[in-house]
């Protein structure tokens, strides 16, 4: 999700205590402490949300630049506010013009899918940047701690979702923090929490047989038959897995997390990760030098990333105020498409136009033109896209070539980083092998390839990126002699 569509969702839910605390307060000035239209069970999920926007009323930004933050701000409007929306509807006071703002909300609050892929994404990042799981259980993040901490019920849930999309390493590891945690909770506190041991312990024997890890699998079954001597599925499935063991074998090593199948997005994991992939040979070949160009005394310092097909970062092509300026016009932007339509979700990418005095796309645009030895005349240039990423990682597939009169096939790119970021935020190149840092004021140029262009998701805030595609341009050539009147005086 973009930065804007956060704000969205914590606009809405804003929106959502100031409705909800207008129908209690005139409940309670209409029928004192009874509870007429049953209202009062969404009073709990009010206040506590209350107390959590007055601690984040001056501090919007570094609450949702933190991954746990925004998780929990997801989860809560599926399961907490989406039963008060419908308690609302349901009442006597949700008149014809409320019940339509309230529809509106209703169709656009987070589903159960989006919780899962937030969920999802806290996993991949965990993984990527490899984080310590108690850290992360705890929801520290490189010493960033989230406003409210990862609770038992959120760790179970993110190592069900693991084991749903079928990472099953990830969910061993969480599905076991979460047993680890339970068995050190308090009697009142356990029986409160939406899972038991029986729950994280069945999920794990699937995800070791599903690794192979068999005799591990019967392992942790027996340790369920043991508290649940009565239960003949856990008999059954025991007899299953040992089964299987006598007829496929078994695996010992301890598990490894299963690279996708996909080859470029295989690559891409490994790279997200920090791991180095290119040749000794091909590393050699990786220099810097001043670019030149079209203006005689003028050069920009270049760094070679890959040098066939060739992958440049051109260094400081702009200054900070040019780049927090496109910042501010992609962002106001996206904030106008996020609320045109109230709570509809916004692209994480628009188109920006300058209408300022300044001509700060114009800066940019001249300074990738003068360039020397990239791109040749006459060519095609796309408007500027001004895109945001944060938690959630990104693959792109090339664009299809445009073959039309006045625009030809892509040719190549320039990609603008506006932010520096902690963690995380690096264009990927699977096919190349290569990966580049952000770097606030530089530039990435790459020619149009099979090559796909990947985002790595950030670990702590979010990166906006500048896009601009060049095109081919058919030439207009200019007739030496008069034009044939007829065809056969050719």
């Amino acid at each position: 999700m973009s930065d804007s569509n956060l704000e969205k969702l914590l606009a809405m839910e804003n929106d959502l205590i100031q409705i909800s605390n207008y129908l209690l307060r005139q409940e309670a000035a209409i029928h004192g402490d009874e509870d007429v239209h049953g209202l009062y069970k969404i009073n709990s999920t009010v206040e506590d949300t209350k107390i959590i926007h007055k601690k984040i009323a001056r501090k919007t930004l570094t609450y949702l630049s933190h991954p746990v933050n925004v998780y929990h701000l997801v989860k809560r409007l599926n399961e907490q506010w989406g039963d008060v929306v419908k308690s609302i509807m349901e009442s006597d006071y949700c008149q014809e013009a409320l019940e339509i703002r309230l529809k509106n909300v209703l169709d656009n609050i987070p589903t159960q899918n989006d919780v899962k892929e937030m969920a999802r994404s806290l996993v991949l990042l965990q993984y990527y940047h490899g984080i310590d799981l108690d850290d992360m259980s705890r929801g520290s993040i490189r010493g960033e701690d989230p406003l409210e901490p990862v609770t038992p019920d959120d760790v179970f849930d993110i190592g069900k979702t693991a084991y749903e999309v079928e990472d099953y390493y990830s969910a061993i590891l969480w599905l076991q923090k979460a047993t680890d945690i339970y068995k050190h909770l308090p009697a009142d506190r356990a029986s409160e929490a939406s899972y038991n041991e029986t729950n994280t312990l069945s999920m794990m024997a699937s995800s070791y047989y599903k690794l192979r890890r068999l005799s591990k699998a019967v392992t942790i079954l027996d340790d369920l038959i043991k508290k649940e001597p009565g239960n003949n599925r856990l008999k059954q499935t025991k007899a299953y897995y040992q089964e299987r063991i006598k007829y496929y074998g078994d695996i010992n090593d301890p598990p490894r997390r299963s690279l996708p199948k996909d080859k470029e997005m295989k690559v891409y994991e490994r790279l997200c990760r920090g791991e180095t992939l290119k040749s000794n040979r091909t590393l050699s070949r990786l220099t810097c030098h001043y670019q030149p160009t079209w203006k005689k005394f003028i050069r920009v310092k270049a760094e070679v990333m890959n040098p066939d097909p060739l992958v440049l970062v051109l260094h400081d092509v702009a200054d900070w105020d040019t780049v927090e300026a496109i910042k501010h016009m992609g962002y106001r932007q996206m904030t106008k498409t996020a609320l045109e339509d109230k709570f509809r979700h916004s692209f994480p990418s628009v188109t920006v136009h300058d209408r300022t005095s300044w001509g700060w796309l114009k800066k940019v645009e001249n300074r990738y033109n003068e360039l020397e030895g990239l791109l040749y005349s006459p060519m095609h240039q796309s408007n500027f896209e001004v895109r945001n990423f944060a938690m959630a990682a990104t693959m792109e597939r090339p664009r299809q070539p445009l073959a039309t009169y006045s625009q030809g096939g892509e040719v190549g790119n320039f990609v603008l980083f506006l932010t520096n970021v902690k963690a995380g935020g690096e264009i990927v190149l699977p096919r190349s092998k290569t990966a580049i840092k952000p770097q606030k004021g530089a530039a990435v140029f790459f020619y149009a390839t099979k090559d796909y262009a990947g985002v790595c998701p950030t670990l702590y805030g979010s990166q906006w990126l500048s896009w601009k595609t060049y095109y081919e341009q058919p030439a207009q050539y200019c007739r030496l002699t008069e034009a044939p009147k007829h065809k056969n005086d050719y």
